[in-house]
């Protein structure tokens, strides 16, 4: 072959090649972009987690979910929960978790190119404690505290005494010793919202919570209640969210804190009232000027967003919750 047919030869191949590669499509795709959403409810063995892909990198997302596990980086020994596939939001209830146990999780999403993380978080499921009864209760950290997350349901002291129930109403307008009861006398009621006592029941001095628990005083509540937001609105932040609970409108309920609120109602003289719409829970603070008959409770309702601390007669049934002892 001559020199210029050579030539000629090789500028044509070259020729073939551009023009192949020039009617190929460039392939400018990526890794998608996925965001860990935050996380709104947590369980004793559960939580409510997902996140958000708003870039697929030019190739349909085939998966999506959410990765969890003990170390902190669950994209190396986590465990996959797919949630389905395509771009959006997604969340769902990850189960059967360690109760009390941290974790740490991230949403991730997959297309041709590779798989995409979001920024991991740090979460702890709630603890557990029984009573003497063998009601089994969730904790919850609030801030620098340590609250039971359900209301009281014991009927015993935790010596094993019997707290007595008392029906009628006038028998327990007089009472000046403990006592329980349920809203309207239906154990149906204690279910879900627990028991209401007397203030004297609370007080026994066989105790009414469990073991290495107390009684709040006002000084926890209002700890509480300025971690949540203040009086104004620490209601929004404490109670249970929806109307499964509560009766409508339910202000602003959110249960930011995981403090769960929930709404058992009150005891007077007169009868029940408030159920579903009154979360009333007794303080260990007596009234200064009516000690002998009065105490502080701390509230919030289903019409407004704050919470109050006033003072009540101590022959109201309330609901309880405890706060765990400092270490």
């Amino acid at each position: 072959m001559s020199r210029i047919e050579n030539s000629t030869f090789f500028l044509s191949l070259m020729l073939f090649l551009f023009a192949i590669t020039a009617c190929e499509k460039a392939d400018n795709s990526t890794i998608p972009a996925v965001i860990t959403l935050g996380i709104t409810e947590i369980g004793t063995d559960k939580v409510l987690c997902g996140g958000h892909v708003n870039n697929d990198g030019g190739k349909s997302i085939t998966e999506r979910g959410v990765l969890i596990g003990k170390s902190e980086n669950p994209s190396l020994d986590g465990t996959m929960i797919p949630m389905g596939a395509g771009m959006g939001l997604f969340n769902q209830w990850v189960e059967n978790l360690d109760p009390g146990t941290n974790y740490h999780l991230c949403a991730y999403a997959v297309n041709e190119t590779g798989t995409a993380y979001g920024e991991v978080k740090a979460i702890k499921t709630r603890g557990i404690i029984t009573d003497i009864d063998g009601n089994s209760y969730s904790v919850v950290d609030i801030g620098n505290q340590t609250w039971m997350g359900e209301n009281l349901k014991t009927s015993k002291y935790r010596n094993g005494n019997p707290i007595p129930q008392v029906l009628n109403d006038e028998d327990w307008h007089n009472l000046e010793s403990g006592a329980f009861c349920y809203y309207d006398n239906n154990p149906s009621n204690g279910l879900i919202y627990g028991k209401l006592y007397n203030w004297y029941a609370m007080m026994d001095e066989r105790g009414i919570c469990p073991e290495g628990w107390e009684q709040p005083d006002n000084n926890d509540w209002m700890e509480l209640i300025d971690f949540a937001g203040g009086l104004q609105n620490a209601g929004a932040s404490l109670k249970q969210k929806g109307f499964d609970l509560w009766e409508p409108p339910n202000v602003d309920a959110r249960n930011s804190t995981g403090f769960t609120a929930l709404p058992g109602g009150v005891r007077i003289r007169d009868g029940f009232f408030s159920i579903k719409q009154v979360a009333n829970f007794w303080s260990a603070t007596e009234y200064d000027e009516h000690a002998n008959w009065q105490a502080y409770l701390s509230s919030v309702g289903y019409n407004h967003s704050g919470a109050y601390v006033v003072p009540v007669g101590k022959n109201y049934g309330q609901s309880v919750r405890c706060i765990k002892k400092g270490e």
